[in-house]
């Protein structure tokens, strides 16, 4: 078994609508993260249109009607109206789904009694009703299930009320994992199928709440133990960068604390979490990805980054994820969903798996060896089997610190690369063999080849920094 480099660190027609029935709602907090019409109005022709489709997405979601007046609030809404034909995008059946939500709490909280608004609110929910993204299937489909499920109770239709009841059970089963993380496994994407399973119980439980009390019941077990992820896969109110992560308009988990406060529920801690173990030694704190691409038949928001980590020193962030630029296919999306975004080990600079396009992945890299104890993780994998390279890395607790060991069988010569990607805001020097983070992190690396370099780094979508990656380079057949 040879050794790469060892890594020590230390120190629906509106001319019969139905009338919308009377409900309530528990108030839902308005979160920062919804700022799409501050950042673009001013730019647009029109207010709801963007050369980019997900920032178009955006500016029709109405995540931020909660922090307009009444009368402003109104302004927008008529404006969307008179502006919006069926063939624009704002059409598109997720933006109408969040839409939806959105205005029908809207209404709720400024008692709005508007036949126009009223009508074209139908409509939408009876064109969404036809269009349900069950090509797609994943979040898009439960945010359709949240949105006929209000407008089914709101309007008093059977069938999209019994549609959603029906695909709500079976899709919490399919999306939640056994510890009520969602499947796609990303923070971001986490907290807004929290957020959607609370906007389920808010109209579930203020509107009959008898009548679905199965309902309420299960998600009065589900969504304490969700809201916990959301503490445990962020900082500062700040998710980890880990797969696809999009905080424009995301919850914060004091967000969802907040709504959990609104309506009566509680948080309950959980365990470590089986796909993303965390170690802690001294002031280090290590989050270990332990994750395949899922859900297996749609990945799109996954990235190629099996044996990664992050790292943080005093509770301040030191190795870290390259994180996400954008959707569309480009030079940065095909990087942050790359291998060598992340820190990992890579042959011949090749990914894991077979990313391509901005959402697909053919031949994915496999967990075939996995070992967690209090002091140390392993894990194996064979996204480099076509080499027939068998890869461990395993990281170990020591004396202030952590060891990080990349070890593999391989009778071809190949050359490795392996990448760690240090915090903007991290200060680097290097003396010897050693790397000196922030005048008080050694890093000790077990290699002749080895440099530093400036590579991108994506704070948010859309938004670019420098940061220092260092790379360890080697050869397989080296003793």
């Amino acid at each position: 078994m040879a050794q790469a480099a060892g890594i020590y660190f230390k120190s629906t027609s509106t001319k019969n609508t139905k009338r919308i029935s009377n409900y309530r709602l528990d108030k839902t907090p308005v979160f920062s993260n919804a700022n799409f019409f501050e950042l673009f109005d001013k730019k647009l022709s029109k207010l709801w249109s963007h050369k980019l489709p997900l920032i178009t997405y955006h500016l029709n979601y109405f995540d931020n009607i909660h922090t307009q007046s009444k009368v402003s609030g109104l302004k927008l809404i008529n404006d969307w109206i008179d502006e919006n034909n069926i063939s624009s995008l704002a059409w598109d059946p997720y933006p109408t789904s969040l839409r939806l939500v959105n205005w029908f709490k809207f209404i709720a909280n400024h008692n709005i009694n508007n036949k126009k608004i009223e009508n074209s609110l139908n409509r939408q929910a009876e064109v969404l009703f036809a269009t349900r993204e069950y090509h797609l299937l994943t979040n898009h489909l439960f945010k359709n299930i949240v949105a006929m499920l209000y407008a089914g109770i709101i309007f008093e239709n059977v069938d999209w009320k019994k549609w959603a009841i029906k695909e709500l059970f079976s899709q919490i089963k399919e999306q939640l994992t056994e510890e009520n993380y969602h499947f796609e496994l990303s923070p971001t994407y986490h907290a807004l199928f929290t957020f959607d399973l609370l906007d389920i119980y808010n109209i579930l439980k203020n509107n009959r709440k008898d009548k679905y009390k199965n309902i309420t019941r299960k998600l009065e077990t589900i969504i304490p133990e969700a809201i916990y992820w959301c503490d445990y896969f962020s900082r500062d109110d700040r998710y980890y960068a880990i797969n696809d992560v999009n905080y424009e308009g995301c919850p914060t988990f004091s967000d969802l604390e907040e709504y959990c406060e609104n309506i009566g529920l509680d948080i309950c801690k959980k365990e470590e979490n089986q796909f993303y173990p965390s170690m802690k030694i001294g002031n280090f704190e290590l989050l270990i990805y332990l994750a395949e691409h899922q859900p297996k038949y749609n990945p799109a928001h996954s990235h190629d980054d099996l044996s990664s980590f992050l790292m943080w020193h005093k509770n301040k962030a030191v190795i870290v994820d390259t994180g996400n630029y954008c959707y569309d296919e480009s030079t940065e999306r095909s990087y942050s969903r790359s291998t060598k975004a992340h820190n990992c080990f890579t042959i011949n600079d090749e990914n894991q798996s077979d990313m391509w396009k901005s959402f697909r992945i053919a031949k994915r890299a496999k967990i075939i060896s996995k070992k967690v104890t209090n002091n140390s993780i392993e894990i194996g994998h064979d996204g480099y089997k076509q080499y027939k390279l068998n890869y461990k890395r395993l990281f170990n607790t020591i004396d202030k610190g952590f060891e990080i060991i990349d070890s593999f069988e391989c009778k071809q010569n190949e050359q490795y690369t392996i990448y760690l990607h240090f915090h903007p805001d991290c200060k680097i020097d290097t003396l010897d063999k050693k790397i000196i983070i922030n005048n008080e992190i050694i890093i000790e690396i077990q290699s002749e080849k080895w440099e530093i370099i400036e590579t991108e780094f994506y704070p948010e979508m859309f938004k670019k920094e420098k940061k220092k990656t260092l790379i360890i380079k080697g050869n397989t057949t080296e003793k």
